[in-house]
């Protein structure tokens, strides 16, 4: 009884384990024992003593299935010699030497391939390096030239402001010239209190005293 125990435990264990730890294995079937039977217990009181009645097949049926297996095991036998020939072969054809050979026939040309594509993208490489220094040059010069554009357009602007000046030198207050300005400022006295219409007309106080007179000699 206790032997019995310990293999149900085991069996228990085994299931359980193939259940859930050994979903992908490989020719492992699962049976969900909530669905039927568990296979651990024993056989149903009704079912205990009966014994099933011998399945008479005919002859010519026994011969058949006889025939067809005996060509089943002829064919998986000959496919299982001819798989091993293959592989006898295979080991017989494996060489170091030839397989080191033939991985170092594969680096060079694998480094010869490499080889050439690196020299067509340094020709590439330089025909663009040399097109960008071409093309900086002539940005260059483009802006060297603007910028000898700007600087004469800058020396005219100088040059005529320089004139300006100078013409304009000849009307500044000087230490000699202020007496003389200061008399002509008082000779010539500019008032800057008059009105102007709608129709921009100025009107000071001397212009509004001769409008006066006017009108006065009108009546």
């Amino acid at each position: 009884m206790l032997r019995t125990s310990g293999t149900i435990n085991k069996l228990m264990n085994n299931l359980i384990m193939t259940e859930w730890v050994g979903t992908n294995a490989v020719n492992t079937q699962i049976i969900r024992w909530w669905k039927r039977k568990p296979m651990w217990l024993p056989p149903a009181k009704s079912k205990l003593f009966r014994i099933r009645q011998r399945v008479i097949i005919p002859q010519d049926e026994a011969a058949e299935n006889r025939r067809l297996n005996n060509n089943y095991n002829t064919y998986r036998n000959s496919l299982r010699a001819y798989f091993m020939k293959i592989v006898e072969e295979n080991k017989e054809q494996f060489d170091e030497e030839l397989l080191r050979k033939a991985e170092e026939n594969d680096f060079n040309e694998c480094q010869r391939i490499n080889d050439l594509w690196n020299q067509d993208r340094a020709q590439v490489r330089a025909e663009r390096v040399r097109r960008e220094e071409a093309e900086r040059r002539i940005e260059v010069l483009k802006k060297v030239e603007d910028k000898k554009v700007r600087d004469e357009k800058i020396m005219e602007q100088v040059e005529a402001r320089v004139k300006q000046l100078k013409v304009e030198a000849k009307t500044f207050i000087t230490r000699e010239t202020i007496d003389q300005v200061i008399e002509e400022a008082i000779a010539n006295k500019v008032d800057y209190n008059y009105a102007i219409d709608p129709y921009g007309n100025k009107y000071d106080e001397k212009t509004i005293l001769d409008h006066q007179l006017k009108q006065q000699l009108q009546q």
